[in-house]
């Protein structure tokens, strides 16, 4: 076999491997969810809530929409009396 042939076949494959890759990343959706904060807790709940800004791309207004929701169970956030934590 041929060195320029070997070289080029190389070559070949380094450029589909890396096209591939590149395609793969950009294809990747760059989606960030929603950020929970714990706004409240007492020993049996936990109040979580986020803040999301979605812009209008016709008018250019911001929207606020925010969401929460208590979670329940017992004994959730209880201290414990030998380490305080």
């Amino acid at each position: 076999m041929d060195t320029t042939l070997k070289i080029h076949q190389g070559f070949c494959l380094w450029f589909v491997f890396v096209i591939l890759s590149v395609t793969h990343l950009l294809a990747q959706p760059n989606v960030v969810g929603p950020i929970w904060q714990a706004k409240s807790r007492s020993e049996h709940q936990t109040e979580w809530a986020t803040v999301r800004y979605t812009t209008n791309a016709g008018t250019g207004r911001v929207r606020v929409t925010t969401n929460s929701y208590i979670e329940l169970g017992t004994g959730l956030n209880r201290r414990d009396p030998a380490t305080g934590q």
